[in-house]
């Protein structure tokens, strides 16, 4: 599909002329040997053979200043059951499935069927060290997609289909997408079954106490008597959550974490495989999580809403890298 609004604008076309000269060999002389940290250099992981030598502007090498990824995460605390350590670095950056809404979009001068996600699970993902890869609810995921992932954010959205908790649909139950709701479910059975690193955001969670055998409360006003986990329709609003001591969300993020919150729903009958990590001053289950087993952590609130906090997806990011690794073996 082709269009002038896909089209870059500005800018000429440079010519031959303004190409910058070709360099007939690297000046060595431009590399600061002083400034060379030879205690960080990994030798034996060196592909000599492999060295372009010819092709190295030895001139534009600032040896001094190595760059490496670090992403932003708080220090490691103490250790807690099912807590990878929260190590910010690694030189394998697992590749972590993201699923996405199919839905109708407009931008520029299109109006079309589009698979979408907000940005900030993507962004989220990157700056925690991991490759974020987009899944669209097109059927039920094959077996071999697991092959290529290794770690699962199960993302928020609309409301599950109450059908798939033996309930009635409350008439403040909308907005349901019987094709997420098939993608997913399947997505996750999935990842269990391979031990994958699986973090479960708002809906997400929801769906893994559903998949695991538990039920929701369809609409939190006609519980709660207020709207305050969802006042605005379009707007997170921050709650205050505390969490268990000793659990892993614990460990990862505290034991008070101001929670960017957007849900009506919320667990009801707690899964027995689960138990609830976090609770909000009003008595919500605003997170969960496994006992034993590989790294299964949900929450409520929307860590991707804040760009501050990368805790929770460092700890899947981790990991995943660790089961990617191990896998690979």
């Amino acid at each position: 599909m082709a269009s002038n609004d896909s089209e870059p604008s500005g800018g000429a076309v440079p010519g031959p002329e303004d190409a910058a000269p070709q360099s007939a060999a690297p000046q060595s002389a431009a590399l600061d040997v002083a400034a060379l940290d030879v205690a960080a250099l990994d030798v034996a992981a060196l592909d000599v053979a492999a060295l372009d030598v010819a092709a190295l502007d030895v001139a534009a090498l600032d040896v001094a200043a190595p760059q490496t990824f670090a992403p932003s995460v708080a220090a490691p605390v103490a250790a807690a059951p099912n807590v990878p350590a929260l190590v910010p670095d690694s030189v394998y950056r697992p590749i972590i499935g993201l699923p996405t809404y199919a839905e109708r979009a407009r931008f520029g001068s299109w109006d079309i069927d589009c698979t979408l996600l907000p940005r900030g699970y993507a962004d989220l993902v990157h700056e925690a060290g991991g490759i974020p890869v987009l899944l669209p609810p097109i059927g039920v995921p094959a077996p071999g997609l697991l092959d290529r992932l290794d770690g699962i954010v199960l993302t928020g959205g609309a409301d599950i289909d109450p059908a798939r908790y033996a309930a009635a649909a409350d008439p403040a139950t909308r907005g349901l997408r019987p094709d997420r709701d098939g993608f997913e479910f399947e997505l996750f059975a999935l990842a269990r079954a391979r031990s994958m690193p699986v973090l479960a955001i708002c809906r997400g969670l929801q769906l893994v106490n559903v998949a695991l055998g538990g039920t929701l409360l369809q609409h939190l006003p006609d519980v709660l008597g207020h709207t305050g986990h969802n006042p605005t329709p379009g707007a997170f609003t921050k709650t205050l959550v505390a969490t268990t001591a000793g659990s892993a969300v614990a460990a990862i993020a505290g034991l008070e974490v101001t929670a960017h919150c957007h849900h009506h729903q919320a667990i009801d009958r707690l899964a027995e495989e689960l138990f609830a990590s976090a609770y909000s001053v009003d008595g919500i289950i605003e997170a969960v999580e496994t006992r034993t087993g590989p790294f299964l952590v949900g929450v409520q609130w929307h860590p991707e809403a804040d760009a501050t906090d990368h805790r929770l997806m460092a700890a899947l990011v981790t990991a995943a890298a660790t089961y990617g690794e191990e896998r690979d073996r």
